[in-house]
């Protein structure tokens, strides 16, 4: 997840970065669906679906943001990373795992010392970095409604570009599950969450969510289901 507090600064260089920010992306369009029912919401506007993502009764599916080849590449660079008997690994993002090297924090989901991964692979690393871009990028181009209501601004773009995103811990990161594999339901705190699936057809997994008011009690948020499946989450 990310946040921010701060406003952006326009630049003569906001119209290459935008290209650099598309590049790969076709507008395929998006669909909001409702945590309570399941269903694609009819009629839904940006704007509604930014109140609706807000209040947390719903999610957002923006096809087209990983390509299937890179989403491959990142799937075969993360495979090594499961290691003694673990079922579930985060790999941070290069930079991610250079601030959480001073961190006291330890989380079970951690690489081990001797783990041979314990980030992303560069190669990984930059495909997830162009995949973040391309997604936000898309926000900004069909649901500028999320980036004002969630960030202040209409471009959340602009803020990655800035380096005034702030992530939660450990955070661009890929998850490569094994069977039995999850994260307990939580929430993320954060202004936006991207999950990204990186690979089908495993016989398992997937990510649940809840409407708030059925979270209590569970912790809300999302987890990962048994299976066999590597997910990369912003």
């Amino acid at each position: 997840g990310a946040s921010c507090d701060t406003e952006p600064r326009r630049s003569p260089g906001d119209e290459s970065r935008s290209a650099r920010f598309a590049e790969g992306w076709t507008d395929g369009g998006w669909t909001e669906v409702s945590i309570r029912t399941g269903a694609p919401v009819g009629g839904s506007s940006p704007r509604s679906a930014a109140a609706a993502l807000s209040r947390g009764d719903s999610v957002l599916l923006l096809p087209g943001v990983g390509a299937p080849a890179e989403c491959e590449a990142v799937v075969r660079a993360c495979a090594a990373s499961l290691h003694g008997g673990q079922s579930l690994v985060r790999l941070p993002s290069i930079a991610a795992a250079q601030l959480a090297s001073s961190s006291e924090l330890a989380f079970e989901w951690e690489p081990a010392a001797d783990a041979p991964l314990t980030a992303l692979p560069a190669e990984a690393d930059e495909l997830c970095a162009r995949i973040l871009r391309r997604a936000l990028f898309a926000v900004d181009q069909a649901l500028a409604p999320v980036s004002v209501s969630q960030f202040g601004t209409a471009r959340v773009s602009a803020l990655l570009d800035a380096g005034e995103l702030e992530f939660a811990e450990r955070e661009p990161a890929v998850n490569v599950y094994s069977e039995g594999g999850a994260f307990h339901p939580h929430c993320d705190q954060q202004g936006l969450t991207v999950l990204v699936p990186l690979s089908a057809g495993h016989g398992g997994g997937g990510t649940g969510f809840w409407a708030r008011e059925e979270a209590t009690g569970r912790g809300g948020g999302e987890e990962a289901a048994d299976g066999e499946e590597e997910g990369w989450e912003e």
